[in-house]
């Protein structure tokens, strides 16, 4: 038998959060989409963190990078991005850009820990 506890538990906790874009709002929001598949190497690259300027930039690849409002720039193809939170009940977001910029929400494109990005 089914334990209706247990369901009701799985169910919230895979509730979506519910996202707001005030910080970004010049280009169209980004699109949230699944937890990728394992990455291959190729077309996938870090990010490091500048203190002085509060950007996210890549490491790779020249002008891939996300601002601390929350703009994305995707560069390269690599319009995926997946986005580490220090917000433990968001976690880790995966977010497409259509390869073109778009805006992150506020609570993941400002309370970044780490960022990744990955061509499709």
């Amino acid at each position: 038998m089914v334990n209706q506890t247990l369901l009701l538990t799985a169910a919230l906790a895979t509730t979506a959060y519910a996202f707001t874009w005030t910080k970004c709002t010049n280009v169209p929001r980004c699109v949230q989409v699944g937890q990728p598949g394992p990455y291959s190497g190729a077309g996938f690259t870090g990010f490091t963190y500048n203190g002085d300027t509060h950007y996210w930039y890549s490491h790779q690849v020249d002008g891939l990078y996300v601002s601390p409002e929350g703009y994305f720039n995707p560069a390269h193809d690599s319009d995926i991005v997946d986005v580490y939170s220090n917000d433990n009940k968001i976690g880790i977001t995966h977010w497409q850009s259509g390869g073109n910029a778009c805006c992150l929400p506020d609570e993941v494109g400002t309370n970044i820990a780490n960022v990744e990005a990955r061509s499709t």
